[in-house]
């Protein structure tokens, strides 16, 4: 249906072209509308790689957010391009940094994804659930989860340096009664 509306010369160098990478991550913002009557939704503000199939969901998300801005705003256009820019800019970011968080391996994807199941199992009311559960619940919004992350990291750390120190206690105290034992002191 399309052939007829596509020149020959553009049609070759399409077939021309090598093999693409996945797309890298974007984020345009924080204003998502141009002038009083246009607004990017889709890859157009976010684009993140297709693991985890955020990228059409997101999408169908900014047209919810788009509706939502039209019916604030009494279906001005202007007041409603505006509005979506507002509504929709902070999640469309935290998308983006999320997806990115989960595409460097084990240290930044399947370590926090088994620390963060272990401890929101063991702890479920201080820790929350890991990312990937955390995308699937619909009532957090990308920000909600990108904060409530920074929120289970800090707690991580803190943990970390607490059994660190208690550690490094236990085992100075050891040596120091191994040496009273041997009559080093």
């Amino acid at each position: 249906a399309f052939l007829p509306a596509i020149r020959d010369v553009d049609l070759e160098r399409f077939a021309q072209k090598h093999d693409s990478n996945l797309p890298n991550f974007s984020y345009a913002g924080p204003v998502l509308h141009h002038s009083t009557t246009a607004c990017l939704v889709g890859d157009t503000i976010h684009t993140v790689k297709p693991y985890f199939g955020q990228g059409v969901n997101s999408a169908f998300e900014d047209v919810k957010v788009l509706q939502q801005a039209l019916e604030d705003s009494r279906d001005d256009p202007a007041a409603a391009v505006q509005r979506y820019s507002e509504l929709r800019a902070k999640d469309a970011e935290s998308l983006v940094v999320l997806s990115h968080s989960l595409d460097g391996g084990f240290l930044t994807f399947v370590g926090p994804l088994i620390l963060d199941s272990l401890l929101h199992k063991l702890l479920p009311k201080i820790f929350s659930p890991n990312i990937i559960a955390s995308l699937q619940n619909e009532k957090w919004s990308f920000s909600q989860i990108r904060a409530r992350k920074r929120v289970d990291r800090a707690m991580q750390v803190g943990l970390l340096a607490g059994l660190v120190f208690v550690l490094w206690r236990v085992v100075v105290w050891l040596f120091g009664m191994s040496r009273r034992s041997m009559g080093m002191v």
